[in-house]
């Protein structure tokens, strides 16, 4: 019997064994090249999409993938990147402030205002001469923002991982590039909905309704939410009864997705933001809950991967389009770059720490993959820039490694598969438990 004609559960069970293997395959190459375990799964689901599977006789990616089962596929991307972005939001350290806000605010707002600046202008060119990237009836200058915008973030979950790789995550330029990132992610969420509820089609009252109702809900979560998780989190049932701590959280989460998808924004905003808005636990606390979601994300969210790799076609490229995908990934890294580099200059760092944060700021990775689904479902961008950007987003994430260790040679090495280190905050009060043996 034919996989196609299977029914829809047999296909999807099959379906998610496969992009799960394909990962695990690619692991020792990433190790190899010295590259996060993040650009591998990116990598699967390109080489399962049409660019590369596609490509062999008998049409296997639609095999393998029928069109019925494809929302299934769907929901379950979306579940990881649920729980993958509530543990970035619950790795970042807003405590990394403390000390260098000057070099954090300024690395930030100048990287991030500078690419969104010439990315944008550099898209609003692209379009006029490769008319056929913006999709039907999108203005031009909605367009170019969403590019700018989208292209201007710095995936803070994947930074914090190649900064623990590369053994710079308890250094100055390690916690500057973090914080910074952190703060330029939670900005730039508020961009991406502002520029997708317009370019949607929704008017200026629909866009101050919007703002309204978010803004309640940030409320909500600051001073009731928080507050809350804050005296659950110090009850002793939190290591007692781990299964219960986490389903306690996993339930305040999908909650809390569920409230921003229903005022109009895509459920990751809801995730992202509960994460920020849980407590920074101890060590067993973190292990008991942080280090499941984490896992639960990683598992899951190699299905956003593939059902983004279905979407791209570089095979469909013609030599205007990768002129087009070759100026906005420039201008993306060099704007990126040099913002951060400069102003982190500016405020006292050597040359070679600069240009390290300059590097680490355009690690794009999972966070952009997730803004251009978004502006793909809301008819924002077509197929063709589509896959330009999904290309541009594996690329300048797989740069960031390399560049990083030519200009910091003598940076010790950490391969991490896992979540990563309580914050130095929770390792201070608790003691740290022993590494695990070697085998």
């Amino acid at each position: 019997m034919q996989l196609a004609h299977a029914p829809a559960p047999v296909v999807v069970l099959t379906d998610v064994a496969v992009i799960l293997l394909c990962g695990i395959a690619l692991i020792p190459l990433c190790r190899r090249l010295r590259q996060p375990v993040i650009v591998g799964e990116i990598a699967v689901g390109i080489l399962l999409g049409p660019s590369v599977l596609g490509q062999l006789p008998g049409d296997l990616p639609h095999l393998l993938f029928p069109e019925d089962v494809r929302p299934y596929l769907g929901i379950i991307a979306d579940i990881g990147i649920v729980f993958f972005l509530c543990a970035a939001g619950w790795e970042l350290d807003l405590g990394a402030l403390r000390g260098r806000g000057r070099a954090v605010v300024a690395v930030s707002g100048s990287s991030m205002a500078f690419a969104l600046f010439c990315v944008t202008a550099t898209a609003y060119a692209v379009q006029a001469i490769h008319p056929a990237l913006p999709a039907t009836g999108v203005h031009p200058l909605t367009f170019s923002l969403f590019v700018g915008t989208a292209l201007s973030i710095t995936a803070f979950s994947v930074l914090a991982r190649i900064l623990h790789e590369n053994g710079l995550h308890n250094t100055p330029v390690g916690t500057t590039a973090t914080a910074a990132a952190g703060v330029g992610e939670i900005f730039a969420w508020c961009g991406v909905t502002a520029v997708i509820t317009l370019g949607s089609g929704g008017s200026t009252g629909q866009l101050t309704r919007t703002v309204a109702e978010l803004t309640a809900y940030g409320l909500a979560m600051a001073f009731l939410v928080r507050p809350l998780l804050r005296r659950l989190a110090a009850r002793t049932w939190l290591v007692e009864h781990p299964s219960l701590a986490l389903a306690t959280v996993c339930a305040g989460l999908f909650l809390s997705a569920s409230a921003t998808a229903w005022i109009g924004v895509h459920a990751a905003l809801g995730a992202f933001a509960f994460g920020v808005a849980m407590p920074r636990l101890d060590p067993a606390s973190r292990a008991t809950i942080a280090a499941p979601l984490h896992q639960m994300g990683s598992l899951l969210l190699a299905a956003f991967f593939v059902v983004t790799g279905l979407s791209a076609d570089l095979t469909t490229l013609s030599g205007l389009g990768i002129l087009s995908a070759a100026l906005l990934l420039l201008a993306a890294w060099a704007s990126k770059f040099v913002g951060a580099a400069l102003a982190h200059r500016v405020c006292g760092a050597a040359w070679r720490e600069a240009g390290t944060v300059g590097v680490l700021v355009n690690c794009r990775g999972v966070t952009e993959l997730v803004v251009l689904a978004l502006g793909r479902e809301a008819g924002l961008i077509g197929d063709k820039l589509f896959t330009m950007l999904v290309l541009v987003a594996l690329l300048t994430t797989a740069a960031v490694t390399p560049l990083v260790r030519l200009l910091n040679p003598h940076a010790e090495t950490t391969p991490q598969l896992g979540p990563l280190p309580a914050p130095r905050h929770a390792q201070a009060s608790h003691p740290t438990p022993p590494p695990p043996q070697q085998s």
